[in-house]
């Protein structure tokens, strides 16, 4: 899993998580206002996967992303965590 923070005044564009889950990128996803969870199928040890998608800025915003965490489903206390980072919207 790998749960995502969204700024404040940003909203998801959730067509780039719908074209990752048609091209079984992510498995599912799920979106709340504050955060957006993927769930992956699984990762090999020593491999990487990356995606990305858009968000929207609301408004002329300059605001930090909440932090997003990595953790497998069985054993959360197994997790990855990264910095949260400042985003700017004109």
């Amino acid at each position: 899993i790998v749960d995502i923070g969204i700024p404040p005044g940003f909203e998801v564009l959730t067509d780039d998580l719908v074209n990752l889950v048609e091209r079984k990128v992510l498995q599912r996803f799920e979106l709340t206002p504050r955060q957006v969870i993927c769930y992956l199928d699984g990762i090999e040890g020593g491999s990487t996967v990356e995606w990305e998608f858009r968000m929207k800025a609301k408004m002329p915003v300059r605001a930090k992303t909440g932090r997003t965490t990595a953790y497998e489903y069985y054993a959360p206390q197994e997790r990855s965590m990264v910095a949260p980072a400042l985003l700017t919207a004109h």
